[in-house]
């Protein structure tokens, strides 16, 4: 527990903004020989000790970014992931060969145009669909990707 400490005492100290911490015992038990070997060690060597327990936080934190990533890109690349009005803009789309805002605009009456475009650039952004020119004649097609 002292090493747990004495990990996050050191981070603060050189001023690291580390905001999530993950469970640090499952990575300590993943190499709880190491972890007892340099434990040991480190009541005549702290270095030793020190440089393990930071290594084996700076190894897990390296995975939970990983992590974290992997399940961002997922969730981006996801049809479930879109709110419903924007799963619905995109059924039109896929339905058409190419779509233009107006077409769009006409389906959703109630729904301002400033939304809408939202929308859309949303669709784009996580490559669901494809802009077309840059005036007012702009057209909306599904994404190859």
């Amino acid at each position: 527990r002292v090493g747990r400490l004495l990990v996050f005492a050191i981070l603060k100290l050189k001023k690291y903004k580390i905001s999530v911490f993950p469970a640090f015992e499952e990575q300590l038990n993943q190499q709880r020989s190491d972890y007892y070997y340099y434990l040991d060690r480190g009541l005549k060597k702290t270095e030793d000790y020190l440089f393990f327990m930071l290594t084996s936080f700076k190894y897990l934190l390296e995975r939970t970014k990983t992590k974290i990533f992997s399940i961002k890109e997922k969730s981006n690349s996801s049809y479930e992931s879109l709110f419903p009005r924007q799963q619905e803009i995109l059924n039109i789309i896929n339905d058409h060969k190419m779509v233009s805002f107006d077409f769009i605009r006409r389906r959703f009456l109630k729904v301002p145009a400033r939304t809408l475009r939202y929308d859309l650039k949303v669709l784009r952004e996580r490559r669901f669909i494809v802009k077309i020119g840059k005036t007012r004649g702009v057209l909306y097609k599904k994404s190859n990707v």
